[in-house]
C-alpha cells in the first residue's frame, strides 16, 4: 500500500506541464522523511500490466575525464527502455542523489498522459542502488558545463548505448524545487 508522500508542488506543476518523454528528479517526504526520487513522463502510457511487472533500472557514467554525465536507464519488460542523461555537477543533482544513496532508499514515479501515476519504491536499505553509491565520488566531482552537458547529449543521442527513448531532462535547475516544507502537495492511492 502507496503510504501518503509529500512533493513539492511547483515541480509537480512544472513537470506535468514539460514535453513528453521527460524525465526528472526531485524529493519527497514519506513518513517524515525526506528522499528522492526518479519521475518519467512517457508519450505514450505505459500499460498497467506493464507496470505491474515492474522494471529493471540502471546507472552508469558517460562521458570523458572532463565532461561527465549520469545516465539513468528503466527497462520494462515486454515494453521499452527508456533512459535519460542528468549534469552531475548541478548543485540540486547532487544532493538529490546523496540523499537517495545515503538513505537507502528512494522512489520512481512514471506519470502517464492521462494524468495516473505509477509508484515504486526501492528496497530499503539498498546496498548500491544500481551502482550509484559506487559512482557517487565521480558524480560529486563533477565539473561539467552546461554546454559540455549538452554537447554529450546530442553524441549520446547519435549513438544510443542502450538504445531505446531517450528523455528530454525537465525541471533541472530551481532548488526551489526541493523545498518539502513550503508550497507542497500530497499523493496518495487516489493519485491526487
Amino acid at each position: 500500500m502507496l503510504p501518503q508522500l509529500t512533493l513539492n508542488r511547483a515541480f509537480m506543476v512544472d513537470f506535468s506541464a514539460a514535453e513528453p518523454p521527460c524525465f526528472a528528479l526531485g524529493m519527497v517526504a514519506v513518513d517524515g522523511k525526506e528522499t528522492g526520487f526518479l519521475a518519467m513522463r512517457p508519450k505514450e502510457a505505459i500499460p498497467r500490466h506493464i507496470t505491474d511487472q515492474g522494471f529493471q533500472f540502471g546507472h552508469a557514467l558517460y562521458g570523458t575525464s572532463q565532461a561527465v554525465l549520469a545516465q539513468f536507464v528503466f527497462r520494462f519488460y515486454g515494453h521499452a527502455l527508456y533512459q535519460a542523461l542528468v549534469n552531475p555537477a548541478l548543485p540540486m543533482v547532487q544532493i538529490i542523489l546523496t540523499t537517495m544513496i545515503a538513505s537507502g532508499d528512494y522512489f520512481f514515479f512514471a506519470l502517464n498522459p492521462s494524468g495516473q501515476v505509477t509508484a515504486f519504491r526501492s528496497e530499503i536499505d539498498a546496498h548500491n542502488i544500481a551502482g550509484m553509491r559506487d559512482n557517487l565520488p565521480a558524480m560529486q566531482a563533477a565539473t561539467t558545463s552546461h554546454h559540455e552537458y549538452e554537447q554529450g547529449v546530442r553524441a549520446f543521442a547519435r549513438n544510443p548505448a542502450p538504445e531505446g527513448t531517450l528523455m528530454n531532462w525537465a525541471c533541472r535547475d530551481n532548488p526551489d524545487y526541493l523545498d518539502l516544507v513550503n508550497n507542497v502537495a500530497t499523493l496518495n492511492r487516489a493519485g491526487a
